[in-house]
């Protein structure tokens, strides 16, 4: 194969390889920075008014510290809480969706323990269908729209980071060329090689951004209506999950 059809086949894998992992990781690793120190302990005294309030039988006041916990710090065990209060409050649909976010938790997890209890759970809302999702059909577009919302900011991103280092590129390209663009040598071609290449990922990833930025908002507008609603991207210990709640 010709060296230019081999930079060609290299190029597009490496595309590749950004627009199908790297977004993914930058989702996941900015969402581990967000929880910090006071972000884990804000969710922790959470945890405990939650817990607090549901022994006492105050249920419809634990569910939502239990929901600002889990924001602050997706836990397993904040989850599986969540699920029960859902479950005792009647909130069907909900706590199905928060036991069935929790069985690949508990299983990267290694705890059996919570896996068979999320199992047993989610299997016995299936088996008597709960007012589900079809229910909210303004939810699963308001989930698509996040997630393409996220893409297209890891789009624009990723455009600005390789539109900088074409800079970078076609400026070292001319530091080795005695009058630009000719006299540029060996090293002159390939770092204007280098910054060609560079330049067509930043221009495709721009465009694909603003693209699937436009298309979130879309869908997010476009959605029907529920205030009782709400979606949440969350991650835990090798896993990541969408989070939907319904009444």
């Amino acid at each position: 194969m010709a060296r230019s059809g081999l930079r060609y086949l290299n190029w597009v894998r490496r595309t590749a390889y950004l627009w199908g992992v790297l977004p993914f990781a930058c989702l996941a690793s900015a969402s581990a920075q967000s929880a910090d120190g006071k972000s884990q302990v804000a969710a922790e005294a959470l945890f405990k008014e939650g817990r607090t309030l549901s022994a006492s039988g105050h249920i419809s006041e634990a569910c939502p510290k239990f929901e600002a916990s889990l924001h602050l710090d997706p836990a397993l065990g904040t989850l599986l809480n969540l699920a029960e209060c859902y479950e005792k409050l009647g909130k069907t649909a909900s706590a199905w969706a928060e036991y069935r976010d929790a069985i690949p938790l508990a299983r990267a997890a290694g705890s059996k323990v919570r896996l068979d209890l999320a199992t047993k759970h989610a299997a016995a809302f299936e088996q008597t269908p709960p007012p589900a999702p079809a229910a909210h059909s303004g939810s699963g577009q308001r989930t698509a729209a996040v997630v393409v919302g996220a893409v297209g900011v890891v789009g624009l991103g990723l455009g600005t980071l390789f539109g900088l280092q074409a800079k970078s590129a076609w400026s070292e390209a001319k530091s080795h060329c005695t009058a630009y663009p000719f006299g540029c040598g060996a090293d002159g071609v390939g770092q204007q090689s280098s910054a060609n290449s560079k330049a067509t990922v930043s221009t495709v990833a721009f465009i694909a951004g603003g693209v699937a930025l436009g298309v979130g908002a879309v869908l997010w507008l476009t959605a029907g209506s529920s205030k009782s609603d709400s979606v949440a991207l969350g991650f835990g210990p090798g896993a990541a999950f969408v989070r939907e709640t319904f009444q």
